[in-house]
C-alpha cells in the first residue's frame, strides 16, 4: 500500500492499494521507510492511471440518523427606552464614549415571564 494522505475530519490515513486499485482509510498503518517506489518501465507497464475511491458509511447504534432541526421561535420586537436623567454619572471610568448606550424596558427584557418576587432569606434563630 502507498500512503497518499490523511482523511479529513479524523485521525486516519489514506493508503492506495495498487493490487486492488482502491484507496483504503485506516488507522492501523505501519510505514516501511526503507522501501521505495520502482519508477522503471516495468512498474508502469500496465498503463492504468485510474483508481476507485470507495466510501463506507458506518452508523453506530444509538446515534441519531438525522440531525434535529433547530426550533425557531418568534421573538418579540425590541423596544428601546429613553435614557434616564443622570445616566452618564453612573458609567465606569473605563467606559468607551464611542460605545452606544442602549436602554430597554423591563417588559421587553422579561417578555411573557412574570417578574421575580422578593428573595426568601433564612435566618437562624440563634443570632441575637
Amino acid at each position: 500500500m502507498i500512503f497518499v494522505g490523511y482523511e479529513p475530519g479524523s485521525k486516519e490515513y489514506r493508503v492506495y492499494d495498487p493490487a486492488s486499485r482502491r484507496v483504503h482509510i485506516s488507522r492501523d498503518v505501519i510505514f516501511d521507510e526503507e522501501a521505495w517506489w520502482e519508477w522503471g518501465v516495468d512498474a508502469t507497464a500496465k498503463g492504468d492511471d485510474e483508481f476507485t475511491i470507495q466510501y463506507t458509511t458506518v452508523t453506530h447504534p444509538g446515534s441519531p440518523t438525522t440531525a434535529p432541526s433547530p426550533h425557531t421561535t418568534s421573538s418579540p420586537t425590541i423596544t428601546f427606552a429613553t435614557q434616564p436623567s443622570g445616566a452618564n454619572e453612573d458609567l465606569d471610568a473605563e467606559h468607551d464614549d464611542d460605545a452606544p448606550l442602549r436602554y430597554h424596558t423591563i417588559d421587553n427584557i422579561l417578555g411573557p415571564a412574570s417578574p421575580p418576587g422578593m428573595a426568601h432569606r433564612d435566618q437562624d434563630e440563634d443570632q441575637d
